[in-house]
Formats: C-alpha cells, structure tokens, sequence
C-alpha cells in the first residue's frame, strides 16, 4: 500500500477515511500507459484484431486527433494534436483511446465507479493490446483525475479561500495587491520513490478542462476550482499488463491529497457527500 510519506518521515498531510462520496466534482478519471511506437500501426489490418476486441465493450468507433489543453488566464483553450482510435460505450460515458504509442481509458465524471471497476477495465484493455499487438515494454504508466468543483457562490475567489485548505492556497493575493483576483493557477511536481505526482490547481473564470460529449448542446460554463491530479511513471520497464496493484496505491494517494486540498470550512465535503442530482 502506497504511504503518504517517505520511510522513517512522519506524514505531513493528515489521512482522510476513505468514502465514496456521490456528488463528487471529477470531471474525468484516465489512466494511460505508453510503449515505444507500433511501427505498423498506420495500417487498420493490423491494429484490427485488438480493434474488435476492444469494440464488444466500447462499440461506437471513431477517428480523433490528441487534444492538448492549454489554461490560460482567459479560460480553457484545446489544440489539436496526432491523430488516434476512440472506442466509446454508446453513451460516451467510458472510452478506450489507441494511438501509435500509447493507449488510455477515460470515464466521465458522473459515471466514474470506482477504483476497483475502473482498474479491471483498463486491465482488460492492455491484456488485449499484449496479445493482439506487438507491445514488448512500457515508457510511461499514469492515473489522472481531473476535477472541476462547481458550486453556489463559486464565482468569486474569496470563496475559495474560505473553503479550501489555506495551507495549500497561500497568501491572500486580494488584500496584498489590493484587487479583485480574477484568476489564478499554480503547479507542482514531486519526485517520489514511484513515479512523480502532479498537481495543477486554480480559480478559472470559465469553460472546461473535459471536451464534451459528441453531440451534446453547447452551453456556457461558469467560474469553477480545478484540482488536476497527475501520479505517473515514466520509467522504461517490460510490458506487464496487469496494473490493478499501481493504480490502486496511485488512486489512494490522489485521493487523500484531493481531500487535503478540499479540507477548509467543511462546505466542500458536505457538497460532496449529498446525493448527485
């Protein structure tokens, strides 16, 4: 079990009971794993044997291209990258992405299940990637849960001040520079005994982090606090598709560092243990 400190160092963030909390505010949960480039994999017939696998569970195929987000102090913008395979469940819940160098599960927020659910998917899919696919070793394995908290009074900075963990949000900008605090975004790398954990954080004045669903009608989206928690390794190691271990310890470390930084005032967690509407 992943620890929440270094051996013989005491634990600087205090441990959080693990629940499950209904109206939770991810906005998407992914895990990825990339190997060195499949040489073939411009030609369909030969990704096509883990292609029908993968499309008994995810049956709506499409084409794309990588997004890259880019957080600015205007918002969110998305820029286009390499192309790749989407596999999706029909109500786009769930997605299996598949590109020449790596391969990745998504779940949409609200259909999240869980980390034992959601590990034995991304299992099944890199089994089948192993048998139908020359994949020898892995450069990089990753859990990620994007969270967007929405909430009533949200659209101002000074809420979150009072409901997050001042530990984690530092001086207050608003009385230092004698102003209104439009937006904000920090982040922060740490290199562990495993891998590195990420997190990007801030106030953003509007959109989403999360494309959305295909064909959903547009609509705009207000102020909201984003909490991007990364945990990876980028390691050159042999292929082993069985990755339920890693990501579980990765999952349980994200989650107490989530409840860390949502620690303020209490009005957060309460948020988050309501029933979802």
């Amino acid at each position: 079990m992943l620890t929440l400190q270094p051996r013989g160092e005491a634990a600087m963030i205090p441990r959080a009971p693990c629940e499950t909390l209904p109206n939770n505010p991810v906005a998407i949960a992914l895990a990825q794993v990339r190997f060195p480039a499949l040489p073939l994999f411009a030609e369909r017939q030969h990704v096509a044997p883990f292609a029908e696998s993968v499309l008994r569970r995810y049956p709506l195929w499409s084409e794309d291209r990588v997004v890259n987000l880019l957080v600015t102090d205007k918002g969110v913008a998305q820029q286009q990258g390499e192309p790749q395979y989407r596999f999706s469940t029909p109500d786009y819940s769930w997605s299996v992405v598949f590109g020449a160098d790596q391969v990745a599960l998504e779940c949409r927020g609200p259909a999240y299940p869980g980390i034992v659910e959601f590990s034995e998917r991304f299992c099944e899919v890199t089994r089948a990637l192993q048998a139908h696919l020359p994949v020898h070793g892995q450069t990089r394995l990753g859990f990620r849960f994007i969270n967007e908290i929405r909430i009533v009074g949200g659209n101002e900075y000074s809420f979150w001040r009072r409901v997050l963990n001042r530990n984690v949000l530092g001086y207050d900008a608003a009385n230092e520079f004698e102003g209104v605090v439009q937006n904000t975004i920090s982040e922060l790398s740490v290199a562990r005994n495993d891998g590195v954990f990420r997190i990007r954080r801030g106030f953003i004045p509007g959109g989403s982090t999360v494309p959305p669903r295909p064909g959903a009608p547009s609509q705009p989206l207000g102020p909201f606090y984003l909490i991007d928690l990364d945990y990876f390794n980028e390691q050159y190691q042999d292929f082993n598709p069985n990755f339920e271990p890693r990501l579980r310890a990765y999952n349980d470390f994200i989650y107490q560092v989530f409840r860390w930084v949502t620690d303020g005032d209490g009005t957060l967690i309460a948020e988050f243990r309501r029933p979802r509407q």
